[in-house]
């Protein structure tokens, strides 16, 4: 009992049991495979919802796909999962989504990056260089 007990606890605690795991690539890769991208963020009226919730999202730029500036786009964040999309009200999101056969495209903790800045107490985080970078080099 006691060496199953181990177990349990180490694989918990070493995180890897329950830990979102991302394929390492490169935004233009991303792009490219999938369907449809966009930069939008949350109204500020959003909260995580309960899995199969979805998500309405506010596109500012649309990039690829079936998608427009300024339209409303629902997407399935996989609330509730380890790999759930972080989204928070009125943080600009890229966004790579990937419809599913029945329901809204399925975006993830893999398929989003911060696009704008977000507020953290006191300072404020900016959007990565290679997120920045890469919205310009579409822009071209």
């Amino acid at each position: 009992m006691k060496r199953f007990f181990f177990c349990v606890v180490s694989v918990i605690a070493s995180g890897d049991a329950l830990a979102c795991k991302c394929e390492k690539m490169y935004l233009a890769e991303q792009f490219a495979r999938a369907p449809i991208a966009f930069v939008g963020a949350a109204d500020a009226d959003f909260r995580p919802g309960r899995s199969g919730q979805t998500a309405t999202l506010l596109v500012s730029q649309a990039l690829k796909g079936e998608v427009t500036a300024g339209s409303s786009f629902t997407v399935d964040p996989m609330f509730e999962t380890d790999c759930g999309a972080y989204i928070m009200p009125n943080v600009q999101l890229l966004v790579f989504a990937y419809p599913k056969p029945n329901g809204a495209p399925v975006v993830t903790a893999c398929s989003t990056r911060l696009a704008g800045s977000v507020p953290t107490g006191e300072s404020v985080m900016p959007p990565s260089a290679e997120v920045v970078d890469f919205l310009r080099s579409l822009s071209k």
